[in-house]
């Protein structure tokens, strides 16, 4: 991506962060530390097999999950409340940002694909649905087991430890499958509450 395309990414997702920061009050140093992740991209997007159809550019990949991300933390934080006693506004956020990232990955490589939906699914599930406790633990047992699949997946298909490094789109989601994964153990470990 040249230099202005990352320009108007930041810019743009500057002022969507500033948008969502004064309809909800939130600390003023949670947004900017999100873009800073922006300037640091090098993915395989905008690649093609076949040389012919362009897709995606890893900016525009990462502009798009990051806001979609937010936008869901801010929803589910100000706009309506989460139907999971366990999921947490930040636990939407960080599920929506990595199942965004696979799905729109997903459009070349059907197990990203998959996973994208799977954890989407799930966390719709979790959101909208109003489940009885049990289920509700194992539909989170499942979100959890389906981002376990794409961490343990990641490091599994990328064989050359190089490639992880420069992977910078791929580690900014494992990071956050890892603090998602935490937050959802965490959860899963309290006691229900009634």
């Amino acid at each position: 991506m040249n230099t202005e395309g990352q320009r108007r990414s930041v810019v743009l997702i500057f002022y969507t962060s500033m948008e969502l920061h004064r309809h909800a009050i939130q600390p003023p140093h949670a947004h900017p530390v999100l873009l800073g992740c922006l300037t640091t991209v090098s993915a395989h997007g905008g690649e093609s097999s076949n040389g012919l159809e362009v897709g995606l550019t890893t900016g525009q990949t990462l502009l798009f999950s990051l806001v979609g991300g937010l936008a869901a933390m801010q929803a589910t934080s100000v706009l309506f409340s989460i139907r999971s006693t366990s999921l947490s506004p930040l636990m939407v956020g960080l599920a929506t940002y990595t199942g965004l990232i696979h799905l729109i990955l997903g459009f070349d490589d059907r197990l990203l694909l998959l996973g994208g939906v799977g954890v989407l699914g799930l966390l719709a599930v979790l959101v909208v649905v109003e489940l009885p406790a049990q289920r509700e633990r194992l539909a989170l047992l499942g979100l959890c087991g389906v981002t376990a699949a794409m961490f343990v997946g990641y490091f599994v298909s990328t064989h050359d430890p190089h490639m992880i490094f420069e992977d910078r789109l791929g580690l900014t989601a494992k990071i956050c499958e890892l603090a998602l994964m935490g937050l959802m153990i965490r959860a899963l470990r309290s006691p229900t509450k009634a």
